[in-house]
């Protein structure tokens, strides 16, 4: 837990430098393996319309439902590529961290987490692709395990004593 602690912590501060103060953790998942189409071919216009696209997939999900399996990856890599396209090198960073922080947003630590497997760490690990910074990786990484493995994660952004609360 301490060691996830920290790692939420280096993402936060290296977000902090890029000009964001958001962070979390990521998966084993190699994101050059993952597909960036969505469904209809379209980038989410932020975070919060990615957010609102992957919110109902990964609660189907959690309530075992693999029709919509897809349906958050491609569109967060479709708005990952958007926003590589129109943001300077030196503020991606930032763009990260802020749609790390709100997709495990939607993370559920609790008995449907054990009992069904969502894409949620392979959307988050899909994020550590768009970012040049070793520290945000890893911390990314980090994350997407903790996801992946249905632990509790802490963030530096939250507090390092207040737990993420289920979406």
């Amino acid at each position: 837990m301490r060691k996830l602690r920290i790692l939420a912590m280096l993402l936060v501060a290296t977000a902090s430098i890029a000009g964001t103060s958001y962070g979390q953790d990521t998966a084993a998942v190699d994101p050059s393996q993952l597909t960036k189409v969505t469904p209809a071919g379209v980038a989410p216009e932020s975070v919060t319309a990615l957010v609102g696209i992957c919110a109902p997939v990964i609660d189907a999900q959690y309530k075992n439902s693999a029709a919509r399996r897809g349906e958050c990856v491609n569109p967060t890599g479709n708005f990952l590529d958007a926003m590589k396209a129109t943001t300077p090198p030196d503020q991606m960073g930032g763009v990260v961290a802020d749609t790390v922080a709100d997709l495990v947003k939607l993370y559920r630590p609790n008995a449907d987490c054990k009992k069904h497997e969502t894409e949620l760490p392979q959307a988050i690990a899909l994020a550590e692709s768009y970012t040049t910074d070793q520290v945000q990786i890893d911390a990314i990484k980090g994350i997407a395990a903790a996801v992946a493995a249905c632990q509790d994660i802490q963030t530096g952004a939250i507090g390092p004593t207040t737990q993420l609360s289920p979406a």
